[in-house]
């Protein structure tokens, strides 16, 4: 996907640019025309008088890059003024939404402080097509309900444990589990976000080992540490998060999944796993083949497929699926009609 969509993020892009970009850089990285490209660097001057585009023959012809006067003198990045479009900011005010309904709370606190900052630096023009745009896009766009648990993370929780991951510091917590109340001392890793935000780390004394997870609306009085810790080198949080289905991993399995034919539309689009292979076969059937871990995590989600999944193997996972659909029944057994009573 091109990263320079318009005259202003060319402006933009140069301004960051010590060398500059030539055209065909410019044609590469926007995926327009070379006529194109032209007219928005005449659009540039014509927008930014202060601005001056300097031209040079250095590396085969010369890359075009913006600088303000004295920008080569003094060597810092312009000042140009960024702008911001109705849908841009229109779609800040879906992510503010999302995060709301996901009650993360710090997280839809800082995007509204920056959706404020952003709406200080338009014009009245600019504000005036904002606030037409955005309500019409607003009423036209909603999130399904679903069932979720209503969670109020303190941003004194999230906050200074996340400034100690950027610093490598220690932070102790007490954690409200079911059974009582415990005291932690944590090298924090990251945050994990799925149904519930948790805290994801090693006890201070051994970062060597699998992490282990906490839940951040259990965590209480944080406080940090002078105490730092050595990330391991051999750990992504990304990478290890993709490894599971949900936040609970567990020993990995190999995992291969039929659909039948009139699902398989559906499965074809599904990312079960980044690594994950889809095999179409002549009867119309889907089979899927991935390594995970978390096999109660996918059962859940297999439940939602009905009778249009077939657990081909591991045999284990066919077998938990089984257990659970059989105590849910059991659960529904007319015996517990009494309890309605």
């Amino acid at each position: 996907m091109p990263w320079i969509d318009s005259w202003t993020d060319l402006a933009n892009e140069l301004a960051g640019q010590r060398v500059g970009l030539t055209i065909n850089q410019i044609v590469e990285r926007s995926g327009k025309s070379r006529k194109t490209v032209l007219r928005w660097l005449e659009k540039i001057e014509i927008e930014y008088p202060q601005v001056e585009i300097v031209k040079q023959r250095e590396y085969g012809g010369g890359p075009y890059r913006i600088s303000l006067k004295g920008y080569r003198r003094h060597g810092a990045r312009p000042n140009l003024p960024h702008r911001f479009t109705a849908d841009e900011l229109a779609t800040l005010d879906s992510a503010i939404a999302f995060l709301r309904d996901q009650n993360m709370a710090p997280k839809f606190h800082r995007l509204e402080r920056i959706r404020e900052k952003l709406l200080d630096l338009l014009s009245d023009r600019e504000l005036k097509e904002f606030e037409l745009y955005s309500g019409p896009v607003r009423k036209a766009a909603a999130w399904a309900p679903r069932p979720h648990p209503q969670l109020r993370i303190d941003e004194t929780v999230e906050r200074p444990i996340a400034e100690a991951i950027t610093q490598m510091s220690v932070v102790k917590f007490d954690y409200c589990s079911q059974e009582d109340l415990s005291k932690c001392t944590i090298a924090p890793a990251g945050f994990l976000y799925s149904t519930r935000p948790y805290l994801v780390g090693w006890p201070s004394w051994d970062v060597s080992g699998e992490p282990r997870k906490f839940r951040l609306e259990k965590i209480r009085n944080v406080r940090t540490t002078d105490k730092t810790f050595t990330f391991p080198e051999d750990f992504d949080l990304k990478e290890y998060a993709e490894e599971a289905i949900g936040p609970f991993h567990g020993p990995k399995f190999d995992v291969v999944l039929r659909f039948a034919p009139h699902a398989s539309p559906d499965a074809m689009l599904w990312v079960f796993n980044k690594r994950q292979q889809i095999d179409l076969k002549k009867d119309g059937s889907t089979i899927v083949r991935f390594r995970t871990s978390g096999d109660v995590a996918l059962c859940h989600h297999l439940f939602t497929w009905g009778d249009a999944v077939e657990i081909l193997e591991p045999s284990e996972l066919r077998a938990t699926y089984v257990n659970l659909l059989q105590a849910a029944m059991d659960a529904q057994n007319p015996i517990q009609e009494r309890h309605l009573s």
